[in-house]
């Protein structure tokens, strides 16, 4: 009965790689809206695909994914180890450095940067060449340029 008073079942899913996919069963009114609350929990921190399908048991469905972007709560922990490592004459020498996690981190949320550098100095100039800056402008504007390449050529 397809009238316009009609009444239609309608399975409704919804899903994403976090979890089982949920569904349920709804009666929904010709020419009317009918809503369906799911509760989620995202725990893991970075963007997810969550997807929404409605199908009538007329055959007639409709899908939506979004995307939610869980960023994490708490405290930024930044841990900075440094290894020196002495040319010697043996090539299997080798330095482990250990990474340990805090036991409540939220998954997703830890980074990990590794620099190697093979100079004694390097670390002490990585950026540097973001300091010095070419003229250009008015005669101010290139004195207070020259200035902070002054400074920094002062500083190495």
């Amino acid at each position: 009965s397809s009238g316009i008073n009609a009444e239609y079942g309608v399975d409704v899913q919804i899903s994403s790689e976090l979890w089982d996919e949920e569904s349920t069963t709804i009666t929904v009114e010709s020419n009317k809206a009918t809503t369906v609350d799911y509760e989620i929990s995202l725990t893991e921190a970075g963007s997810h695909d969550i997807t929404v399908t409605a199908q009538a048991r007329t055959g007639e469905s409709d899908s939506v994914r979004k995307s939610l972007l869980v960023q994490p709560g708490g405290e930024k922990i930044v841990d900075t180890s440094s290894v020196l490592i002495m040319e010697k004459k043996r090539s299997s020498d080798r330095s482990v450095i250990s990474v340990e996690l805090p036991t409540n981190f939220i998954p997703g949320s830890h980074r990990l940067k590794v620099i190697a550098v093979g100079d004694i100095l390097g670390e002490a100039v990585t950026g540097i060449s973001s300091l010095i800056q070419l003229p250009s402008g008015c005669g101010e504007q290139n004195m207070h340029k020259v200035a902070v390449n002054v400074f920094s050529a002062n500083y190495l």
